[in-house]
Parts: structure tokens; C-alpha cells; sequence
């Protein structure tokens, strides 16, 4: 059956714009699906614990503006739209559920399980606390949950991938390519003829909007940082060696570590050969090349002895001296042939090497705790209307006056405007505000607070060709680069897939030929730029094409030597079926849950989602 969780699946696939949204106000629901009424409470109480939910996850409060920027009302909405669906479906359809199956799935749910694996109680009860249920309304939301797995079983339960798909699967995962190449730089494009006036003037006229000056907000901050309310120069070496003793086995030690190779040898064929060849006093590598691995199918890497998962493995790999070929061991995927080839000794960090960041820890810990009070403080000042700057002069916090800032972070000049305290939360709140009007606080990602007043807004306008001479010229200069060297590109790439060798070409440019071999999609350690190893999965073997570089001044010319797919054994084929048959399961899942929104009929009803998260427009 499918398990508690279902939801969170229908949440996960499922994202629809609200095509059907009119503006009429509903009483009190803030949609209505077929007979199903959603209820305002029932949204706006979703929409908090979702707001929670998230919190808890990136351990800060999340702001309602931030909630609002990624959507997450419209998509809490349309998961409540998508579950009472399926429910109007339950209900079409008769589809009925008895008690004892249900106390039988929460009994067995892992979620309620505690150390010993069987159910707990108080486990039990605090997941009910934190999620704002009691037992009766708990089991009555798991009996729709279970209803609607039933529909969703029955429905992409036993989905097999088809063998097309599997084979499409293994060979974008798989493929390796040889690759040669090499990089095409500005510089060996000879240079570039200054720009006339007139060429400057009809650039500016072309990319007018480019040039446009930025609206600017002036601003007054007030911060309060968690970090600074107490120096770490004040916390004693005990208060630090007391953490340190506590956590030194957890944190401050590493444990031996082992460079371990394996091959596993669940192909009895190849279990066969490779038996042979330890026979024959063949080493570890001698018998991984006899059946065709390299070293990315053999090296486990740098691992810890937890590391390892299969404890038969672990024990032997830790055993193990270095170079030496231990096996064959009965692994649980089969036997395995091991060889360790470096040993890391176990490594303790002194206190002193540590004490400076436990001592930052332990005063931030601390600022944390007298965060409280000064929160407090700064709002009951707020409510006698006492202007920031002078609420920050009375408790002695820090106090930012901004002239102008754009909604990239830069002032007039273009300069980042580095006063500003986690501009990524606060600079957006500047432009969602209006001038001198009283705003919440904004809770900062670091835990602290800034509370902040627009004190001016300049409004975006055209900047003339005299006050953007300079950029122009910069901007013209860089687009100039970029076309004569994406045009050198295109032309050597012709003259390679005319006849030339690649390595003549390079030569010919005064740049040195490189290669990779065995390159997948997922390399990005080969030296290949990402986009350059995109490419090379979009060209044909024995053709050359081009793409951009590391910087945008650069083209990597390539030229594919070779492209291989190995087969995909029976675990390989195992993981990708369950992966792509969940995949083809939610697709269907969604369509349906599509089809029966469109006919059973949704309706959304603006003014109230809007009143129920506290918006106003």
C-alpha cells in the first residue's frame, strides 16, 4: 500500500497554475472542488505549517515575503485542491477503508518507530502535537491519505519501465567519449579596431533599455546580529575546553582512513577469469584490466571504516595491508576481490588549533540567548514611534544609513553596497516597501533581526548616450570580442569537418591540443569547462564543434574521437526500472489527478486566499 506520505507525493508532482482563479470573493472557502469546500482556515492553517515545516528545515524563520517570492501559497493551494480531488474521486467511486486497517499502518509506519523498531507512543504523540493534530482528526486525514493510495496503486502501482527506456536511461548515464580539444582565447584573434562614434551611437540606440539607470531605494537599518551581541574574547579557556572535551570524539577527531579499490565479481564469468588470474599471481590492477574496469569502477576512495556499508567488506579492508590482494570475500552483492592502497592514521585536533572557533561558538551561543531581550526592547521603543537611529544610539546597536541601493545590491556609481547586513533578505524587502511606513522586522539568516524605514525612492529612467559613453564603449568592446571569436570558432570547426587535423589546427592557432578519455555526462574534474562537456554528448563521433569557455571570452574548439556505452548489468538495470518506473508512475498520477480537476470542476477565490495570508493589494 502506499504509505503515509502519499501527500507529500501529490504535493511533489504535481504543480498547476491556477488557470481556473476568478476574483469573486468567497465567503469562506478559498476554493471549492466539485462538493469539497476548502475552507480559509483550513488554507491559511496548511499554509503556516508549511511556513513551519520549511523553518525548521533551514533553521531560520522564513520570512512571509520569502514565502510569497517562491510561490509557496499557490503551491499549498493547489496541493489541497489536488487532495480533495482524489477524495471527491474516493467518494465517486465508493472506495471505503475499516479502522483496523488503518491502526494496523500507523502501528507499522517507521515514522513512529522508536530505537527498539516497534511502535512508540510518545513518538507517536509528539509528531502529533508538531503537526497540530489530535488522534481522531489524525486517523480520519490518514483514512483519505490511505484512499487516495489506493487510487494511486491501482493506478502505477506495477509499473515496468519498457526495455527502450531502460536502454535511452543507461546510454545517457553511461556513455563515455574521447575527447580532444583545445581552447580558442581573445587574445588570438588579433586586436580589435576602436569603435567610430557613429557605431557607438546606433549600439546605444539598439540596447537603449540596457543603459537605463535603476530605481534606487535610500534606506535606514537597524541590525541586530546574534553573532555580535557578545566578543569571543570574553568566553574563558574553560568555558572552550569544557565544549571541546565534550565533542572531541565526534568532532575534533578524525578516524583512520583507507584509499580502498574493489571489484565486485557477481558475473560468474568474470568471477571465473578474474580467480584465474590471482591464480596466475596477477595483481589487482592486472586483473581489473583483464575484465575491462577502470579505476573510476574499482576506487571507493578515501573512506572511513562506517564508510562501508557491508560489514564483511569493512572488516577486511580495514584489516588489510597496503598493495596487498585480498579476496575473493562473499560480499553481499556478491564475492569481491579488495586491495588497499593508502592508510590515512587516525589524527586528534589539539584544543589550541580549535579553541579561537569554539570560543566564536560559545559567544554567538550566547548572543543568541540575550536576543530575546533586545528584540523586545527595539519593539517597545517601535510602538512610542522613536525613529531607528535613535532606538539604536539608546541600545547601543548598529545603525546603517543607505543613499540610494538598486535591486542588485549596487549604489550610483555600480559599486556593491557592502553596509547592507544579508542583502539577500533585506534588499528585496526594500523594494517591497513604501516610503516611511512602519515594517515588521525581518529575521536574518544568521538568526539576528534588521528592521528598516524607506526614507526615498528614485524611480528608473533612460540615461542619455553622454552619461553612458563609457559603457557603451565597454559594452560595444565586449560584444565585438564575442562575435569575432565566435565567428574564428565556426571557421575552424569548418576547416576540421573539411579534412584537418585538429592538432594541426591548434598549432596553427598557438594553443596546445588537449584530450580526456572516458568522459560521461556527470565529469567535472576532466578539465573539460561544463559546457564544452555538454557539447561533446551533442556532437557526432569523428566531428568537431565549438562552445563557450570558462569565461565568455573563450571557445573550446573539440573534436569526439570515439563513444562507447557499456551494458547495463542486472543491479545497474534494477536501480534504473524502480527509478524510471516511479517516474512514469507520477506522470500518470498527475495527468489523472489533472483530468479529474478538470471534470469535476475547481473554482479559486482570490480576495480570500489573498485575506488569508495577509496580503493586500
Amino acid at each position: 500500500m502506499i504509505t503515509v506520505l502519499f501527500g507529500t507525493l501529490i504535493f511533489s508532482f504535481a504543480i498547476w497554475g491556477i488557470g481556473d482563479m476568478v476574483k469573486n470573493y468567497g465567503a469562506n472557502n478559498a476554493a471549492t472542488v466539485g462538493s469539497t469546500e476548502i475552507s480559509i482556515a483550513e488554507f491559511r492553517a496548511a499554509y503556516q505549517t508549511e511556513i513551519q515545516n520549511i523553518s525548521r528545515r533551514i533553521r531560520r524563520n522564513l520570512t512571509a515575503q520569502e514565502a510569497l517570492s517562491f510561490g509557496l501559497d499557490r503551491r499549498v493551494l493547489q496541493r489541497l485542491i489536488n487532495d480533495a480531488a482524489l477524495d471527491e474521486q474516493v467518494r465517486n467511486w465508493g472506495l471505503a477503508i475499516n479502522n483496523e486497517t488503518i491502526a494496523k499502518a500507523v502501528l507499522a509506519d517507521p515514522n513512529f518507530a522508536g530505537p527498539n523498531g516497534k511502535f512508540s507512543r510518545a513518538i507517536f504523540d509528539e509528531a502529533l502535537r508538531n503537526n497540530g493534530f489530535n488522534e481522531s482528526n489524525f486517523i480520519a486525514s490518514q483514512r483519505l491519505v490511505y484512499l487516495r493510495g489506493q487510487i494511486a496503486e491501482s493506478l502505477a502501482g506495477s509499473i515496468q519501465a519498457p526495455k527502450a527506456g531502460l536502454d535511452a536511461l543507461n546510454r545517457y548515464r553511461n556513455e563515455q567519449r574521447d575527447v580532444q580539444y583545445f581552447v580558442l582565447a581573445a587574445d588570438q584573434i588579433g586586436p580589435i579596431a576602436d569603435a567610430t562614434g557613429d557605431q557607438l551611437k546606433a549600439f546605444y540606440t539598439e540596447r537603449q533599455a540596457a543603459f537605463r539607470a535603476p530605481d534606487y531605494r535610500a534606506a535606514s537599518l537597524l541590525v541586530l546580529k546574534a553573532g555580535e551581541l557578545v566578543d569571543p574574547a570574553s568566553i574563558t579557556d574553560a568555558e572552550a575546553t569544557g565544549i571541546y572535551e565534550r565533542q572531541k570524539a565526534s568532532r575534533f577527531s578524525m578516524p583512520e582512513r583507507r584509499m580502498v579499490k574493489q571489484i565486485i565479481l557477481s558475473d560468474k564469468d568474470k568471477a571465473a577469469s578474474a580467480l584465474e588470474g590471482q591464480k596466475a599471481g596477477k595483481n589487482f590492477a592486472e586483473i581489473a584490466a583483464s575484465l575491462g574496469l577502470t579505476a573510476n569502477d574499482t576506487d571507493l576512495g578515501l573512506v572511513k571504516r562506517d564508510d562501508i556499508a557491508d560489514q564483511t567488506v569493512r572488516d577486511a579492508a580495514f584489516a588489510a595491508q597496503t598493495n596487498q590482494l585480498i579476496g575473493p570475500i562473499e560480499g553481499k552483492f556478491g564475492p569481491i576481490l579488495l586491495e588497499v592502497v593508502q592508510i590515512v592514521a587516525a589524527e586528534e585536533l589539539a584544543f589550541d588549533k580549535v579553541s579561537q572557533t569554539l570560543k566564536s561558538e560559545i559567544a554567538a551561543q550566547k548572543g543568541r540567548d540575550r536576543l530575546r531581550d533586545l528584540h523586545d526592547a527595539v519593539e517597545d521603543q517601535r510602538a512610542s514611534a522613536k525613529p531607528l537611529q535613535a532606538i539604536a544610539s539608546e541600545l547601543k546597536l548598529a545603525y546603517t544609513k543607505i543613499e540610494a541601493v538598486d535591486a542588485s545590491g549596487r549604489d550610483k556609481s555600480g559599486a556593491l553596497v557592502t553596509s547592507i547586513t544579508d542583502p539577500a533578505t533585506v534588499i528585496p524587502a526594500l523594494f517591497g516597501s513604501e516610503i516611511n511606513i512602519d515594517n515588521e522586522a525581518l529575521a536574518l539568516r544568521d538568526g539576528g533581526y534588521v528592521w528598516f524605514s524607506v526614507d526615498g525612492i528614485t524611480p528608473s529612467r533612460d540615461r542619455s548616450f553622454d552619461e553612458t559613453r563609457d559603457q557603451v564603449k565597454t559594452a560595444w568592446l565586449d560584444d565585438e570580442r564575442s562575435r569575432l571569436i565566435s565567428q574564428k570558432a565556426s571557421e575552424l570547426v569548418q576547416k576540421i569537418n573539411q579534412g584537418a587535423a585538429l592538432s594541426a589546427v591548434a598549432d596553427e592557432m598557438k594553443t596546445p591540443m588537449m584530450s580526456v578519455q572516458g568522459v560521461n555526462r556527470a565529469a567535472r574534474d576532466k578539465g573539460l569547462p561544463a559546457t564544452a562537456l555538454a557539447q561533446a554528448f551533442l556532437t557526432p563521433v569523428a566531428q568537431a564543434s565549438s562552445s563557450l569557455g570558462d569565461t565568455s571570452d573563450q571557445r573550446v574548439i573539440l573534436f569526439i574521437t570515439s563513444a562507447t556505452v557499456a551494458p547495463a548489468n542486472d543491479e545497474t538495470n534494477k536501480g534504473m526500472n524502480g527509478e524510471f518506473a516511479m517516474a512514469l508512475g507520477d506522470d500518470i498520477i498527475a495527468q489523472f489527478v489533472a483530468q479529474t480537476r478538470q471534470t469535476i470542476g475547481v473554482k479559486t477565490f482570490e480576495g480570500a486566499i489573498q485575506a488569508a495570508i495577509g496580503k493586500t493589494n
